[in-house]
């Protein structure tokens, strides 16, 4: 294997262990769910530190890793809904962000935009938390949690989501402005 592929292999393999940590959370397993989420987490940081340190950027790699984030971010807000852990309404927040953003960047490529339009600082922080959250979340099936750790775990997440939709769509904007008078 090449070594510039590393970042992409791992990945890969983030987004084939979603269906397992699923599987772990719906048979109530939350010690393995909860061990084998921080890996994928942690793995979310190395890939993305040895895409940038060693220059094994790929655009590939640029849609495989937020695909594999948001596999997994996805499923579990919506299992988390689905089974009274969290409010439907920061599930809607989350799911609703990843949607429109999607939707604008799929409009803009089929607009014939040929920008790259990549995470931000403000988006991976935003991801950093909504795993922060997931955490917390199976976590708190194994042993009590205050409260307000949920909430203000939540609280942040829905600010930053909220922050960085509207960031996505000034920058979609500009764009679309830069397309029609050029």
């Amino acid at each position: 294997m090449y070594h510039h592929q590393l970042p992409n292999l791992i990945s890969l393999i983030r987004l084939l262990l979603v269906a397992p940590s699923v599987s772990l959370f719906l048979n109530q397993n939350y010690l393995l769910t909860l061990l084998l989420v921080v890996v994928i987490s942690v793995s979310d940081g190395i890939d993305g530190f040895l895409a940038r340190k060693f220059g094994w950027v790929s655009d590939f790699g640029s849609i495989l890793d937020p695909i594999a984030d948001k596999v997994l971010i996805v499923i579990f807000f919506i299992l988390f809904g689905l089974h009274g852990l969290i409010p439907i309404e920061l599930m809607a927040v989350v799911i609703i962000r990843d949607f429109l953003i999607l939707y604008g960047y799929i409009n803009m490529r089929m607009l014939g935009s040929k920008t790259i339009i990549a995470p931000d600082p403000l988006s991976k922080i935003n991801t950093f938390f909504e795993f922060i959250l997931i955490v917390i979340i199976i976590g708190s099936q194994i042993a009590s949690l205050p409260a307000l750790v949920f909430e203000i775990t939540g609280a942040i997440v829905v600010a930053l989501s909220f922050t960085s939709l509207i960031k996505y769509s000034l920058v979609w904007s500009k764009v679309l402005i830069k397309m029609i008078l050029c």
